[in-house]
């Protein structure tokens, strides 16, 4: 009898503690240590990154839990680490000159120009705005057709054609082509370095325009800086 009452205690025992290797909390089949299926309510304080030995960290204030993966402790990190937002701004310096012709070379504006990086292990959203100001050099009597464009390492992202033709007769006119781009760039397998460009060039005119009628000027008789780009990066 006794021999029997130890071997049903025993069986007890073993199925106990196999079943105490998981704890589940609003589940009759837990699927991990502690799987709670419901509300928790935490009074105090979360400490990550623990060990049989060790209590692990509370984090400080303002500090949020990122993951770092499947079997990985989470890792308490400051926001700012996390979203890191970053404005650039450049001004057009020297004018240049847009020969005449149809679908001419593109050409870099002076100065609109930036180069960024972006860290391994990282993602980024990526605003550019631009404008460029086209002004004639002398009363053109044909229609001009004038792009700028937003180049990414040498290779077109987006462009936008304008039109400039005199109306009022006067040398000063000019016009403004804007222009905006939003990408986002995967850093997460290894860092990521862009150059970003505007350029411009002339697509159609008439043989009676010369090569230096029109010109990129960022302060045309000195009315303000007409000639930009913005670059914003948000970082997480």
């Amino acid at each position: 009898m006794d021999l029997k009452y130890n071997m049903i205690i025993g069986l007890f025992l073993i199925s106990l503690l196999s079943y105490a290797q998981k704890t589940g909390i609003g589940t009759t089949d837990p699927l991990s240590d502690l799987h709670v299926n419901g509300d928790v309510s935490i009074a105090s304080s979360i400490h990550v990154g623990a060990t049989a030995t060790a209590k692990g960290s509370a984090g400080n204030t303002g500090e949020v839990l990122v993951s770092k993966g499947a079997g990985n402790s989470p890792q308490w990190t400051n926001l700012d680490n996390i979203l890191s937002p970053s404005v650039y701004q450049v001004q057009q310096t020297n004018s240049i000159f847009l020969p005449s012709g149809f679908n001419k070379p593109w050409l870099a504006v002076p100065n609109l120009t930036k180069t960024i990086t972006i860290p391994k292990g990282k993602k980024a959203m990526v605003t550019l705005v631009s404008q460029i100001c086209v002004q004639q050099t002398k009363n053109i009597l044909n229609l001009a057709g004038v792009s700028s464009g937003i180049f990414k390492n040498n290779a077109i992202l987006i462009s936008n054609t304008s039109q400039i033709i005199h109306s009022s007769g006067f040398v000063e006119e000019f016009i403004i082509i804007p222009l905006t781009y939003i990408e986002f760039i995967d850093a997460t397998a290894q860092e990521v370095q862009v150059k970003y460009e505007i350029k411009a060039r002339s697509n159609y005119s008439n043989a009676s325009i010369g090569d230096e009628d029109l010109r990129v000027i960022n302060n045309p008789f000195s009315r303000g800086d007409y000639s930009s780009l913005n670059i914003s990066i948000l970082v997480f």
